[in-house]
């Protein structure tokens, strides 16, 4: 085994074997890279000082690109190599063929802030062009170490990152660097009456940008005055209810790719295009080992959704756990789930098309569905939200504008996903409307036997008092009459 294999597999007793044997310290392979390279991109620290002991040059050139070891520890994300590195004395200014420093590679390329440490001193002189081509945990030790920032006045699509990604480091640093949350604020924050930030943060369970957000203003829940969510008693609840997904939304991506099996000779993406993504914003990405175009990303509102290359929303779980989060947050500020604002609107309307995952979530949370939101979901939904909103109380007996109660409406949508249940979900439903109808049937005869005991108290003299104010009002105002008459 030669000197660089052994580097290669991290065999330090054959690497020392084969530098006693008199193989150079500076040897390079056929690539143009030193054996302190590899050690360097391998993250071998105990390798690095045995290789610089026996003479490796630690700020030795790669043949293509000029890349020193120094570049490949922090290209690579390899801090205690990169540590090794500088503590031996490789220069930490070297620059590459493209006029980069290992600094510049690391913020370039890495989203491991550890390796900034060793750099704390070079960063506020950083001279960079651009602060967009950056990672977004890179640019918050940026702004954390006070780098010079040419675009830190146009940095609003990173705190919009942070507020999707709930990266509240991120927005912290912002703020303290002077950037102004008010600056998110546009024509929707006037329609909506209510902070963008907030709204962004809540949309996306961002429960801890959220915390962050209210601990620097406790009216972040209230609305602005002269706004339509003042005029109408629209809640936050309300706005944030409005940007959750639908199913179809969430279909719109395996519809994508199941467009693309049809026979084509190009791929026509307006053609294949689900009509549910062309009123939202979206990123498409290459699938290289099926031939596919798929969605990776959709927008719509404030919300963010991230999928996978077979149209799966990633990270469903951790999503479902930050709405029960944030749901508890709000709960404990104020906020009402089931506040209905002036056109009689709630929440739970706007929520009545998300999947039941979602749906279920908010029931936990003390959310409650009526008969106008079961309506709603009959037409759009999936039976699995249908029975969920029946199971935890919502009204079959209620009538629409039509006149027609919910089963009335299941018997005539044109939703096909309810044919399948259609029966099933009949039989359940006539269950539940018979005991609505039973417990109205007992209400009324509570209230009958009210007011037959009040009756029967009446009788007996035994009245309210404003009964007995008003006999003995009447019998005063008889008095002088009959006196008269007794006197005549």
């Amino acid at each position: 085994m030669n000197l660089m294999q052994a580097v290669k597999n991290g065999f330090y007793t054959e690497v020392e074997a084969c530098l006693k044997k008199g193989q150079p310290a500076k040897m390079m392979d056929v690539s143009g890279l030193s054996a302190l390279h590899y050690a360097a991109k391998l993250g071998y620290a105990d390798i690095i000082e045995l290789l610089v002991h026996y003479g490796a040059d630690l700020d030795q050139p790669a043949t293509r690109f000029g890349f020193t070891p120094l570049h490949f520890a922090a290209l690579f994300n390899q801090s205690e190599a990169l540590e090794m590195l500088l503590t031996l004395g490789a220069d930490i200014d070297k620059k590459d063929g493209q006029d980069n420093t290992a600094l510049g590679l690391a913020i370039l390329f890495n989203d491991q802030p550890d390796i900034f440490k060793f750099y704390s001193k070079e960063i506020p002189a950083l001279e960079l062009p651009s602060l967009w081509h950056h990672t977004r945990d890179s640019i918050c030790t940026l702004l954390n170490q006070q780098a010079d920032l040419p675009e830190l006045e146009d940095i609003i699509p990173y705190v919009y990152d942070c507020l999707r990604e709930d990266h509240v480091e991120g927005l912290k640093a912002s703020v303290e660097r002077g950037f102004d949350l008010n600056r998110l604020d546009s024509v929707q924050c006037i329609l909506a009456g209510y902070r963008i930030c907030g709204l962004i943060a809540a949309s996306n369970f961002s429960v801890q940008c959220l915390a962050y957000l209210y601990e620097h203003n406790e009216q972040l829940f209230e609305s602005f005055e002269l706004s339509f969510s003042r005029i109408l008693d629209n809640s936050f609840l309300i706005w944030v209810a409005q940007q959750m997904p639908s199913v179809d939304l969430l279909e719109a991506p395996h519809s994508f790719l199941k467009a693309q099996d049809e026979p084509h000779e190009k791929i026509d993406i307006p053609k294949y295009e689900p009509l549910i993504l062309k009123n939202v914003f979206y990123k498409l990405k290459v699938d290289i080992e099926a031939l596919k175009i798929y969605v990776s990303c959709i927008r719509d509102g404030f919300c963010e959704l991230k999928f996978d290359n077979k149209g799966n929303l990633k990270d469903i779980q951790k999503l479902l756990d930050q709405a029960q989060k944030t749901l508890r947050f709000l709960i404990d500020k104020g906020e009402d789930l089931n506040h209905a604002d002036k056109t009689k609107d709630t929440p739970s309307f706007y929520l009545a098309s998300c999947p039941a995952t979602l749906i279920s979530v908010f029931i936990e949370a003390g959310m409650t569905f009526t008969g106008r939101d079961l309506q709603k979901a009959i037409e759009t939904n999936y039976p699995d939200a249908v029975l969920l909103m029946l199971n935890h109380g919502a009204e079959v007996g209620f009538e629409n504008g039509e006149g027609k109660n919910a089963i009335k409406v299941l018997m005539e949508t044109e939703n096909e996903r309810m044919y399948d249940e259609r029966s099933r979900l009949l039989e359940h439903m006539q269950i539940c409307l018979d005991k609505e109808e039973q417990a109205k049937m007992d209400e009324t005869i509570v209230d009958l036997g009210e007011d037959f005991e009040e009756l029967s108290l009446m009788e007996k003299g035994f009245l309210p008092s404003f009964d007995r104010q008003r006999r003995l009002s009447k019998s005063q105002e008889s008095s002088p009459k009959n006196s008269k008459n007794l006197r005549m």
